[in-house]
């Protein structure tokens, strides 16, 4: 076990940082990690920016699909620039993040942590990591990888920067936390520009086909007061006129010009054996009356 300055704790552990053993120098999955590897590592500009720790490691199809990773299976980063304990490994301290905290906690002695990063190796069958030149994250597992384990528990509820046990243990199968929710998404101001324009676009439409329906209607009217007036030609009976062209708007054209026809006749009879026919080119009136081969031989005649 290596030697770690302590710094007693007063409370329970808030479990707000953890320190972990990154990785060793030895044999990994991978390949051999020697001592130079790992102190290359350590002095690497990859730990500038905070990286990121995820629950588990992604699978194939999940860094096809996400390479970024999952933002819900987020548990925390690594807080600053790890360093080479006197055993030569990488340790580092890690920042978690409150949904994940009692999780982890519970599971320290349990779980372990495992690299998610590419490098370069020598040929053959040796497989030596000469250098590490990319972490994607470092993930909490249930099987960790080269050495990679949760050594402490940081930080009391008064928080003292310190450690306030040693931990050491192999990883074992553990279960996942439950599911974050997913936060609610702010929206951009070029997703909001873009729904205000469908809106717009909508409302131009829906005006559009209200002048398409109006000029459609006033059209159909006009063919229909063209069909009434052919057919009452020299008949004066503006009512049932009138009725005639409302109703074109409920009725197929054939339909309606047939219904005109029966109307007529319904008129022509209504009007017949009741007053005189005038002259030349008489005028047959709702007040009139004709019988109706006097009115339609008048029509053949004109």
């Amino acid at each position: 076990m290596s030697s770690v300055d302590l710094i007693e704790a007063e409370g329970e552990p808030t479990g707000s940082l953890v320190a972990v053993t990154i990785i060793t120098p030895g044999k990994g999955s991978s390949g051999e990690y020697p001592p130079e590897t790992i102190k290359k590592l350590a002095e690497s500009p990859i730990w500038d920016s905070p990286v990121h720790m995820y629950m588990n490691h992604a699978t194939g199809s999940e860094r096809a699909s996400r390479p970024e990773g999952d933002i819900r299976e987020l548990a925390g980063v690594i807080d600053g620039r790890p360093v080479i304990d006197d055993s030569g490994a990488l340790v580092g301290r890690a920042k978690i993040f409150p949904e994940y905290r009692d999780f982890i906690r519970e599971r320290a002695p349990y779980i372990g942590v495992s690299i998610n990063a590419s490098g370069i190796m020598t040929p053959g069958k040796d497989r030596v990591i000469q250098e590490i030149t990319q972490i994607d994250s470092v993930d909490f597992v249930t099987k960790p990888g080269r050495g990679g384990k949760i050594t402490a528990v940081l930080e009391s509820s008064r928080e003292v920067d310190g450690m306030a046990n040693i931990i050491e243990a192999d990883g074992v199968p553990a279960a996942k936390p439950a599911p974050v929710q997913d936060a609610p998404k702010a929206e951009s101001p070029e997703v909001a520009e873009l729904k205000k324009q469908v809106e717009d676009l909508k409302a131009e439409r829906d005006e559009l086909k209200a002048k398409v329906e109006e000029l459609e209607a006033e059209s159909a009217k006009k063919d229909a007061e063209a069909v009434v007036a052919e057919a009452f030609r020299n008949v004066d009976a503006p009512m049932t006129r009138k009725m005639l062209v409302e109703s074109a708007a409920h009725m197929p054209k054939a339909e309606f010009e047939t219904r005109v026809q029966e109307s007529l006749k319904e008129v022509l009879a209504a009007k017949s054996a009741q007053s005189p026919v005038y002259g030349m080119g008489a005028h047959v009136q709702e007040s009139q009356s004709a019988t109706v081969d006097d009115i339609l031989s008048i029509m053949k005649g004109l």
